[in-house]
Formats: structure tokens, sequence, C-alpha cells
């Protein structure tokens, strides 16, 4: 049986094109430096929260993840990207991600609506497979744009083997 583990992660990046934008967030996230191969939404049973990637594993490694992502240029724009988790207080079950980003915010309640967004999704999905007793965390990355360089908010939750 394989032993997986996960961290989850938000983070802002800066630079003159959205892939160099994109690449500053990864590399702010401390994965900039490995392969990013794009999963849906389940954290596998029995799997360990670590507050980092495995030390051990050299660059170039692919690591399995799901992320939200929005990249802009525009002045004044607020961009956010959230990532939130649910993990069943029984381990042998699966857990849930979910993520989501938005580059249309105005104002705080259309940021907290966003965060909610994400919460309804994680509660919909646990009750869908029977499950009612979890622990939902939750990370997000927002900025309002003040430069015409683009930025991206990058939230990611990486699944591993250990």
């Amino acid at each position: 049986m394989q032993n997986f583990g996960y961290n989850i992660v938000a983070s802002t990046g800066r630079g003159g094109t959205k892939l160099s934008a994109f690449d500053d967030a990864l590399y702010n996230s401390n994965v900039g430096n490995f392969n990013l191969v794009k999963v849906s939404s389940i954290i596998p049973p029995n799997s360990k929260k670590l507050d980092s990637l495995p030390s051990e594993l050299p660059e170039g490694s692919i690591i399995h993840c799901a992320y939200s992502v929005e990249i802009s240029n525009e002045i004044n724009r607020w961009i956010v990207s959230n990532i939130g988790i649910a993990i069943p207080d029984n381990f042998k079950q699966s857990g849930v991600i979910m993520e989501s980003s938005n580059s249309n915010i105005d104002n705080d309640a259309e940021l907290e609506n966003e965060k909610n967004k994400v919460i309804v999704s994680l509660k919909e999905s646990m009750l869908r497979r029977g499950i009612e007793k979890y622990k939902v965390e939750m990370l997000y990355k927002d900025i309002k744009i003040k430069s015409n360089i683009y930025h991206c908010v990058f939230a990611g939750c990486f699944i591993f083997e250990i």
C-alpha cells in the first residue's frame, strides 16, 4: 500500500509576462523547480499532512497538484485564488480538494463570497460521499494590482508519495 502526503500553499508572483508571473508564484510556493501534473480533487486515504515537500524529492520531480490560478496586469483589478481541503475524521476515507479563482473582485464582500464558494463545495462533496465528520482547511491569496506588470495568485494542494 502506498503512503501519501499532502501540502497546501498559497502565494503570489509577478513578472513581465503571464508565464513569468506564474513561474514566480510557483517559485514562491517552493515548487518552482518541480513539474506539476494537475489532478482533480481527491486526497488519498491515510494521507499525512506535511508542512513542506519532502526534502529528498529531487528537482524536476513530478508532483500531483490540484490548484487554482489567476493572472492579470489590469491596474486596480483585484484577483484571488483559493484552495480548500476537507479531511474525514476517519482517515481510511478519501479527502476532498476544492479550488477557485476570480479576477472580478471589487470589494471585501465579494472576496468573502469567493471563499464561501469553496466551503460550500467542500460541504456538498463530503455530503455526497456520506461523510459527516471532517475538518476543513482553507488558504487563499488575493492582490490588488497597482502596476501594469503581470500579477499572479496561486493556491494549490500537492499530493506526493512518502
